[in-house]
């Protein structure tokens, strides 16, 4: 979903542009994820997520261009392959980008912004998520709260757009002409791919943590005191301390 997610942004971005910057905008959207597919397979993934580096701050090399992550899994969600899990975790690493190529609009070209880009996925979003969901991430050892990105997704993003908005200034004419927007229908568009696709996803969430709690012990949750609440879960780490509790579930997505 988050995959459509993209064109759908893209969209949004042209449909508020000028007309000159409106197929930019949304070629730099499609192209930018393109470039962090890339990315993340030869190396973002091992950077983010690798659960055999020691160091608080960065991942090693074990998964570099996805390798042993077919039959291996992760230690942060051993339920599922780590290549299932990368392939998951690529689609917010994806739009992220996105999420601050607004804030340059008209004023950055195509090839710069997709070389600044490469260099903010691997030592600004790639890192912050190894900080915030590694094994041995610093602020994981802090227990940092982050159930959807908000730190890593949309602080991160959120902070990129301000500073490059501050570091490339305003336009040369700003306030000298008028500026309109190139095509109300293209914002109308992405915006409503952007909501549908957003609620469609939490709903789906919402579906499995029924299905979750459906499946749990109505005695397992209340007569003992050491099974943490659902609604108090940290990371996936938790959710998978509670799959021995309810194998029943978690085996339901082995099955063919």
């Amino acid at each position: 979903m988050i995959f459509i997610m993209i064109p759908g942004l893209g969209l949004f971005y042209a449909g508020l542009a000028e007309q000159k910057n409106a197929m930019t905008m949304l070629h730099t959207c499609l192209l930018m994820f393109a470039v962090i597919v890339l990315q993340w397979t030869l190396f973002g993934y091992t950077i983010a997520f690798s659960d055999t580096s020691s160091s608080s701050v960065i991942g090693d090399l074990k998964y570099a261009m996805l390798l042993d992550t077919m039959h291996s899994a992760n230690k942060l969600i051993p339920t599922i392959p780590n290549s299932l899990w990368a392939l998951y975790q690529l689609m917010a690493a994806a739009i992220t980008p996105g999420l601050w190529i607004g804030a340059v609009a008209g004023r950055m070209r195509i090839l710069p912004t997709l070389v600044f880009g490469v260099l903010w996925s691997t030592f600004v979003y790639d890192v912050a998520a190894y900080s915030v969901f590694g094994v041995n991430g610093w602020l994981h050892k802090m227990d940092v709260l982050d159930y959807a990105g908000g730190t890593v997704v949309h602080l991160t993003a959120g902070c990129t757009a301000v500073v490059l908005a501050l570091v490339v200034g305003k336009r040369i004419d700003y306030g000298k002409r008028e500026y309109s927007n190139s095509s109300p229908a293209y914002v109308y568009i992405g915006t409503a791919l952007l909501w549908f696709l957003e609620h469609t996803r939490t709903a789906l969430l919402l579906v499995i943590e029924q299905q979750v709690l459906a499946s749990l012990d109505y005695n397992l949750i209340y007569r003992r005191k050491s099974l943490p609440s659902v609604n108090k879960l940290r990371s996936w780490e938790q959710l998978n301390s509670l799959s021995s509790h309810f194998p029943r579930f978690f085996q339901s997505w082995k099955q063919p």
